[in-house]
């Protein structure tokens, strides 16, 4: 329940210098966090093997709270090791009270917390009490008692304001961050395109999206991505076609509109921009590289007697390296592919916007190759 204690001498004491750079450097973390204006549930990292943050559950008609963690409007953290709270009939909506540390020299950093359950029928006379005198102490509403599992567990809903506040928020950053240095940093830094120190630009927004700490708020964290997708669209604008600027730009679709939602809307869309880079940027890594897929048009189609289509293409002497082939339709795709001797079967689910993207390399000497698939299918292929 305590803070990390800032070094200020009591009064008639030696005001040090290093005492006072490090006074200083906690008023100004203390102010950058107070920006945050909210409050909501964080994951500490100094939790004990196995153990879990904001464990809400019942126990013989009491309300328990394990390893309770907030970060508080006020930009401090709260943290509790176990509260206990008599629960009356009814229930009633859980409350955090505390009170912030006095701005005395001899202050250790204390927030004292509480913890209340609000009943039901008092809950008005109750929040009209907090609003006309909110001092000393201040509160959150965590939730409400009433949705209780089969192990006795409360079902609380607050913000997380942390990218560690959940596994899957965290994983699904790391993944994403990881792809776009896999896909985009590491070609754009040996690209040919473009002068080195623009290329170094967005080398470094990509990579430094890695050392995003694990207690940035979601909202920040959206914004570093965001900026960093935006270097690497100036580039593109700056040196590519439409296409490719086009491309790089749908990226930043929904940033600003995520940045303070829930973590199952945040890991959606973390997971669904790994997609996108995955699937979607083959014409930006392939221009990164030096070339430019050219999209073919078939040279023969016809219909099968099982009412499939049947399209037959042509590819260029100087561009036989590998083939991009993209089917939009909807729910499964089964389709095959025939660069010389028999059919190869390619089965799988449509992502979202009901695309299935298959590469493949050519083999050497392959001038043309069929495609088969159900007539409701588009198909576009491209070499490079």
């Amino acid at each position: 329940m305590t803070r990390r204690k800032y070094s200020i001498p009591a009064d008639g004491q030696v005001l040090h210098t290093d005492q006072l750079r490090a006074h200083t450097a906690f008023t100004i973390a203390e102010a950058l966090r107070s920006l945050r204006g909210r409050w909501g549930f964080f994951s500490p990292s100094d939790l004990d093997p196995g153990e879990k943050a904001n464990r809400f559950s019942v126990d013989g008609g009491c309300l328990l709270i394990q390893n309770l963690a907030l970060i508080l409007p006020d930009g401090f953290t709260c943290r509790a090791r176990e509260l206990r709270k008599q629960i009356p009939p009814g229930g009633g909506s859980i409350q955090v009270t505390w009170t912030l540390p006095d701005n005395d020299a001899t202050n250790d950093g204390a927030v004292h917390v509480g913890l209340g359950i609000m009943a039901t029928a008092a809950k008005r006379e109750t929040e009209n009490a907090a609003d006309a005198d909110p001092e000393p102490a201040r509160y959150c509403a965590a939730g409400t008692i009433g949705d209780v599992d089969e192990a006795n567990q409360v079902v609380l809903r607050a913000p997380a304001l942390s990218l560690d506040a959940a596994a899957c928020l965290h994983d699904a950053w790391n993944e994403l961050v990881g792809v776009l240095i896999e896909r985009i940093a590491g070609p754009v830094e040996k690209s040919p395109r473009g002068e080195p120190f623009e290329r170094q630009l967005v080398y470094r927004a990509l990579r430094r999206l890695r050392r995003v700490p694990l207690d940035t708020e979601p909202g920040r964290a959206i914004r570093e991505l965001e900026a960093a997708l935006e270097s690497l669209v100036d580039f593109a604008k700056a040196h590519a076609g439409a296409e490719i600027a086009s491309e790089t730009e749908s990226l930043l679709l929904d940033t600003g509109r995520v940045s303070n939602s829930s973590t199952v809307t945040l890991v959606d869309f973390l997971q669904k921009l790994v997609r996108a880079v995955n699937d979607e940027l083959e014409s930006t890594v392939s221009w990164l590289h030096g070339g430019n897929l050219l999209v073919l048009k078939p040279e023969a189609r016809h219909e099968t007697d099982d009412s499939r289509m049947v399209f037959e293409y042509s590819i260029p002497e100087t561009r036989a390296r590998s083939v991009l082939i993209t089917f939009s339709g909807n729910g499964a795709i089964n389709t095959w592919i025939r660069f010389s001797d028999g059919w190869e079967p390619v089965h799988g689910q449509a992502v979202e916007g009901g695309k299935l993207r298959v590469r493949r390399e050519l083999p050497s000497g392959t001038r043309s190759f069929m495609l088969q698939c159900a007539r409701d299918v588009d198909v576009t292929v491209a070499v490079e």
